[in-house]
């Protein structure tokens, strides 16, 4: 990751290790399809992913607008900056400096998840959050399983790759968290990769 100096100042080395934690997660992750050919596919949005990984890292997310227009959804750190980890436009997560000084911060404009409809609190919105929270938390148990293995807990080199999807109706049934998010906040949890 490259940062400019002024930016990377105002990001504490916790929050880029979370960034970087977050990033290993994401690359490793399989294909995931949701739905099926029955009730119809659906995609992976940036408003279940984030929902997902802030369950499982522990961390707050927000939904709002990118640049006005775009419905988004992204996390929060602990310190309130910005993690996209799917931007509009761009390819790969960022971490983004929300500082009242920093012109990157109009980028982001929260609002009620309200304002796209009653989409967010539907069965199938959160059933398709704790399916993707699954994906998620298997991934991250298979790297620092990985990791440790190898005797690196940090950095994580050996991604998983799977030629076949990975298919969430499947993984309904074996649900382990029942309570979908009441509120953008989630529990702590341990952020180790």
């Amino acid at each position: 990751m490259l940062a400019l100096t002024g930016a990377r100042s105002r990001l504490s080395d916790e929050e880029v290790n979370l960034y970087e934690q977050i990033c290993h997660v994401v690359k490793a992750l399989p294909p995931i399809e949701m739905g099926s050919a029955r009730t119809g596919r659906r995609s992976l949005t940036p408003h279940l992913l984030v929902r997902a990984l802030a369950r499982v890292f522990g961390i707050s997310y927000q939904d709002g607008y990118y640049h006005v227009y775009t419905p988004h959804a992204w996390l929060l750190t602990p310190a309130g900056n910005v993690i996209d980890v799917c931007p509009v436009g761009a390819i790969g997560a960022i971490l983004v400096d929300t500082s009242p000084d920093s012109p990157l911060r109009t980028l982001y404009r929260p609002c009620s998840p309200n304002a796209f409809g009653e989409h967010f609190g539907g069965t199938t919105f959160r059933n398709d959050i704790r399916a993707v929270t699954q994906v998620i938390r298997r991934t991250r148990a298979r790297l620092t399983r990985d990791a440790a293995n190898s005797g690196d807990l940090v950095t994580v080199t050996k991604p998983h790759v799977d030629d076949n999807p990975c298919p969430i109706g499947s993984l309904l049934e074996a649900n382990d968290d029942d309570n979908p998010p009441s509120n953008h906040s989630t529990s702590p949890a341990n952020v180790m990769v």
